[in-house]
């Protein structure tokens, strides 16, 4: 069965830091995510992001993403595509659609943070 979890950013309690775990949103549209300890934190609904899959090298891959094949320079970004329904990943120039080779990239950052810088 397919793990579903969600990653959003904090605004008031642990304000700035990654939230994961049960999203969660309330009749007036405030959005938190439930985490380890059952806590339910507000987070910046513009950070919420679905959790896809874990990659080769045990990373957590999530929407929004920032990946990186392994032998490439290209960085590519993952994204939801509301109208079809599906993920797909993107360059500055082209769109591929997802396939199972996503478990073999690496995460790099993510667009909320950036790019990491290259490891050393």
């Amino acid at each position: 069965m397919r793990e579903i979890k969600f990653r959003g950013k904090g605004i008031l309690a642990r304000k700035g830091e990654w939230i994961y775990g049960f999203f969660k949103r309330n009749r007036l549209g405030d959005c938190y995510i439930e985490d380890e300890y059952g806590m339910a934190i507000a987070v910046d609904p513009d950070t919420v992001s679905q959790f896809v899959c874990h990659s080769e090298n045990d990373q957590d891959i999530y929407e929004g993403d920032y990946l990186r094949w392994h032998d490439s320079d290209e960085v590519y970004e993952l994204m939801w595509d509301e109208d079809d329904s599906l993920y797909y990943i993107t360059t500055d120039h082209d769109v591929f659609s997802l396939a199972d080779d996503i478990k073999h990239m690496t995460v790099v950052g993510n667009r909320w943070d950036g790019k990491k810088e290259e490891e050393e």
